[in-house]
């Protein structure tokens, strides 16, 4: 969970994360092979208490993708600059992945808890 919570984002599209995966990606040069997953909402709705309908089957789809080249960024694991760019080129792989489960084209940008209101937590306090 690269993004360090649950999606805000109203259509449940990987929201833009925070850089810890691009840190570690750099400092380990460890291969990053991006896995969405896609079918969970429907058994547990985001903040819910209680699944829904556990005696009803749910499909659930993950797909790995190949690993994501962050070579030309390795030595630069000190650099904010370079720590984004990590974390954003994995994101996209991620979302890349989830777009082809679901069939679907991913918004043009991420969505940003820090510059988008978002309404209040469902089923729970914020």
């Amino acid at each position: 969970m690269p993004e360090g919570t649950l999606t805000r984002d109203p259509a449940l599209w990987p929201m833009r994360a925070r850089t810890g995966v691009g840190r570690l990606a750099l400092a380990t040069r460890a291969p990053v092979v991006p896995v969405a997953q896609w079918g969970p909402q429907a058994l547990l709705a985001p903040y819910a208490r209680r699944p829904a309908g556990l005696f009803s089957r749910h499909t659930m789809h993950m797909r790995a993708g190949p690993p994501v080249d962050l070579s030309d960024l390795f030595g630069r694991e000190r650099e904010p600059a370079a720590l984004r760019e990590a974390t954003d080129r994995v994101m996209a792989a991620i979302t890349q992945q989830l777009a082809g489960i679901r069939g679907e084209q991913p918004p043009e940008h991420p969505f940003d808890l820090r510059t988008t209101e978002h309404p209040p937590e469902e089923g729970g306090q914020a």
